[in-house]
């Protein structure tokens, strides 16, 4: 807030397009099953648009940790970076079967016969299927772009050490990544039941690969907050 207790607009108005943004992505549930099912399955649209927003956080985060380098700031810890960098690019790889239909790889027989979807990735296996691999992620989000925010808001030495780890995600970000983590459950309230009654349905199925892809391009989206805030370190 400014001076004077007056609301900056900013924020809200970045909080208030990105909700809308991922409000519009959702409503993509109700359109017709073919043209549902053309974006949401295996390396289409939603998926492409998810891995590409995660491979430009990637290069914004380095760009960071150079940043950083260059930096006299106490709080630039560079090196955790790095981490998060391999973690969006393991995201990014596994979204996208790590380009394996793109460049017609065949999946190794030892990975073929405990994948579920017979692809070159590890979230689809037996072992770790994609459930539990979105909940993975979702722990992800949820820990970097929520909690570590609110931790940041208070003043305290737990705040300041997370402030020397990482950079810091803005809290009105950190609401939206909230939302859109519980969104889905929402949605399905007001669509037709009758289309969600098994997995296999487009719109079942696109719910998960809908909120998969907000979220990676809300990352970006941190990314991006990240970026400028290094910058404005360096003035």
């Amino acid at each position: 807030m400014r001076a004077g207790g007056t609301i900056r607009r900013g924020p809200v108005l970045g909080s208030i397009g990105l909700l809308a943004m991922s409000a519009l992505a959702f409503s993509t549930l109700a359109l017709d099953d073919d043209i549902l099912d053309g974006l949401v399955q295996e390396d289409g649209p939603v998926e492409w648009a998810g891995a590409v927003a995660l491979i430009a956080a990637v290069g914004l985060y380095f760009a960071v940790f150079r940043l950083y380098g260059k930096s006299r700031d106490p709080r630039a810890t560079r090196w955790p970076l790095l981490v998060l960098c391999l973690l969006l690019i393991l995201a990014a790889g596994e979204e996208i079967s790590w380009g394996q239909r793109l460049v017609g790889l065949k999946t190794p027989d030892s990975l073929a016969e405990v994948n579920t979807q017979d692809e070159l990735n590890i979230h689809n296996t037996e072992t770790l299927d994609s459930f539990l691999g979105f909940r993975i992620f979702a722990i992800f989000c949820l820990t970097l772009y929520v909690v570590v925010p609110l931790i940041g808001t208070v003043p305290s030495r737990l705040a300041g050490r997370v402030q020397r780890l990482l950079p810091v995600a803005p809290i009105w970000l950190a609401v939206v990544f909230a939302a859109v983590l519980v969104l889905p459950s929402l949605v399905r309230d007001v669509i037709d039941s009758a289309r969600l009654d098994t997995p296999l349905t487009p719109a079942n199925r696109g719910i998960g690969e809908i909120r998969e892809a907000v979220l990676e391009l809300l990352i970006g989206v941190a990314a991006v907050c990240a970026y400028r805030d290094a910058r404005a370190r360096r003035t």
